[in-house]
């Protein structure tokens, strides 16, 4: 799971760092380059 911390995120108006958010895009972005056949299939059987 990956997430981006914030404040008052029980209201309707929840406020977070733009740099949290885009450092949590680019991790995601390179975890997603990273994936082959053989990792998706070690995540399915959870090894």
């Amino acid at each position: 799971m990956i997430g981006v911390c914030g404040r008052y995120i029980h209201t309707h108006q929840t406020m977070f760092s733009i740099a949290d958010f885009d450092a949590a895009r680019e991790m995601l972005i390179q975890v997603l380059k990273g994936l082959d056949e053989s990792t998706i299939k070690t995540i399915i059987e959870g090894k």
